[in-house]
């Protein structure tokens, strides 16, 4: 007799933000079994605490007695886009954490998020002075601007605080622009090696994506830049959340949903949202509300810039 358990999505950070649904299924189920709805959620289960093993949900086959908990195959999931006009009339604004907890209960788990479930991992002694910068994820509308990013870098510089970059260069402009400017990358070719690196660090500065929501659930001080929907922030104690301003029409960005979105199961990374970047000048660009300065004076209330912490 196995249980199974599957996000609510495919993407990296849609399982970190799950780890508390499977630290409740762990404690009350036997043999819980991670389902990897994608390649990105390929190697997480290693070091996820009490977790028998992990399985990719092409090759689930459920034997008599076998239990699966399909977190996205619930009415929240199915009949709605999160942080949608349509469903913030049904839902109300809110938090992801509180979409997944209610989704949590109807399958008979309660879910707290005052309490985050820690990866297991190992402590880089090397990075545990550095500041880490996450700059990409699939999405350009999440991004924020190249010379918001080098702009705050120069600050922490002057401060004498060593700055690292992590993510994909290869898949990421977004990347690859702030290693053309010089700034060290720290190469992380799995996910077991991107929680060791971010659990190391001193703070990380990151745009909505997989590694946020790991350092959010390590306990690093974690300066959160999001796109304007309300129900992207965390509520960690160690999570800044600063938040751009809606999309001008004139981005011409197509944001619906294509087809496939809403499905339960055989989800797949295509199944995401335009991804061009947006044509716009800076000053109308919708993450750029998010000034550099109010990032660096967040980070100094936070004690980032002191070299004596």
């Amino acid at each position: 007799m196995r249980t199974y358990i599957a996000a609510t999505d495919i993407g990296f950070g849609d399982a970190i933000i799950c780890l508390p649904v499977i630290s409740a299924i762990i404690d009350k189920c036997p043999n819980v079994y991670l389902v990897a709805r994608s390649f990105r959620q390929s190697g997480i289960a290693e070091r996820i605490k009490g977790i028998k093993g992990e399985i990719a949900e092409s090759e689930l086959k459920l034997e008599e007695g076998d239990r699966y908990i399909n977190l996205r195959d619930h009415p929240l999931q199915l009949n709605y886009v999160w942080g949608s006009p349509e469903f913030e009339s049904f839902f109300g604004p809110t938090k992801i954490e509180k979409i997944v907890e209610a989704i949590a209960k109807d399958f008979g788990f309660e879910v707290d998020y005052s309490h985050l479930p820690k990866l297991e991992h190992t402590i880089r002694k090397d990075l545990s002075n550095c500041i880490a910068f996450v700059p990409g994820t699939d999405l350009f509308h999440k991004h924020w601007p190249h010379s918001y990013w080098m702009s705050v870098y120069k600050e922490l510089r002057k401060a004498e605080q060593e700055v690292i970059v992590l993510g994909r260069p290869a898949e990421s402009p977004a990347v690859q622009r702030l290693l053309n400017e010089g700034l060290k990358w720290i190469e992380t070719p799995s996910i077991a090696d991107s929680i060791d690196v971010i659990s190391s660090c001193r703070a990380v500065l990151a745009i909505d994506t997989g590694l946020m929501h790991v350092a959010v659930t390590q306990g690093i001080p974690t300066f959160a830049l999001l796109h304007p929907a309300y129900y992207h922030m965390r509520s960690a104690n160690n999570c800044f959340n600063l938040t751009g301003s809606h999309c001008d029409p004139d981005c011409c960005r197509d944001l619906t949903p294509p087809a496939g979105f809403m499905a339960a199961s055989n989800l797949q990374v295509k199944h995401k949202f335009n991804r061009r970047e947006c044509t716009l000048p800076l000053a109308q660009n919708c993450m750029a509300k998010i000034k550099p300065e109010d990032v660096i004076e967040l980070m100094k209330k936070q004690n980032v810039f002191s070299l004596s912490v």
